[in-house]
């Protein structure tokens, strides 16, 4: 094969989004393993990179970003470089699709692997990518959209809509995250990005968002926000939290991403 030919192929491959980096490939535990970007915390250099991230059969992939500082989101999504969620292989279902510093949720498989993809443009960026850790788990962890649904004691975390970033969320679902802080602290639920769920008077007959502490409801959410921001920042005077995510099985939006943080004293 002449010198033409082969560098012919290998430009293809470039342009497939074939990983070139260092940090990538077939990763595999029986406890949990540290992936991240090349470099990090420097900036990772312009390449594709490519995960696989394996567990034990009979269990399933809990994927948890330590770190996200990629090219920033914006109203429109993630325009420039991203990191793709994949359950299984990368032709299986995106999970979600991730930009910005916003730290993903605790992400689900529904089998024993999971493909992380990492995209990036032609462009220079000062970045320093992310570094996440991969374990393995039992089903039932999962809270009806695709991420962790119980937060026991963590400072912080996020949760979303399923398919955030990638996809709408899905009619006639149910999702249901309980969070708890160490007593005596506190719980702020923020939201970072646009609220994207279906309107309704009060909120009632349709998709929306109720939370809840000590079996009080603090609120119920619905509409539509495309200022980067959702709901005003929600505060639990106790030091748990219940988040419900209904929706009716007429229409869907692209959802919402909130983080939590432990805060009090």
């Amino acid at each position: 094969m002449g010198l033409v030919a082969i560098l012919m192929i290998l430009a293809c491959l470039v342009n497939l989004g074939v990983s070139e980096c260092e940090n990538g490939g077939t990763f595999r535990t029986q406890n949990r393993r540290k992936i991240k970007t090349d470099n990090h915390p420097a900036s990772y250099p312009r390449e594709p990179c490519t995960w696989t991230l394996e567990v034990s059969q009979g269990s399933v992939v809990l994927l948890t970003f330590d770190t996200l500082d990629i090219w920033p989101w914006t109203s429109r999504g993630c325009t420039g470089d991203s990191v793709t969620i994949y359950d299984g292989d990368s032709q299986g279902t995106k999970l979600g699709e991730f930009c910005g510093a916003v730290v993903p949720p605790a992400l689900l498989s529904t089998g024993n692997n999971m493909t992380v993809v990492m995209e990036v443009g032609n462009y220079e960026a000062g970045f320093t990518g992310f570094s996440a850790t991969f374990e393995r788990a039992q089903p039932g962890w999962d809270s009806g959209c695709n991420d962790l649904s119980s937060w026991t004691q963590s400072k912080r975390g996020a949760i979303a809509s399923m398919f955030y970033g990638a996809e709408n969320y899905v009619n006639d679902a149910y999702c249901r995250w309980t969070i708890t802080v160490v007593t005596g602290k506190s719980i702020r639920l923020t939201f970072p990005r646009n609220f994207e769920v279906e309107t309704a008077l009060d909120c009632s007959g349709a998709d929306n968002l109720m939370v809840s502490a000590n079996g009080m409801e603090i609120g119920t959410y619905c509409g539509s926000s495309k200022a980067n921001t959702g709901p005003s920042d929600i505060l639990s005077c106790f030091h748990e939290m219940t988040v419900e995510f209904t929706t009716d099985s007429v229409g869907t939006l692209p959802g919402f991403i909130a983080e939590f943080f432990e805060t009090g004293t």
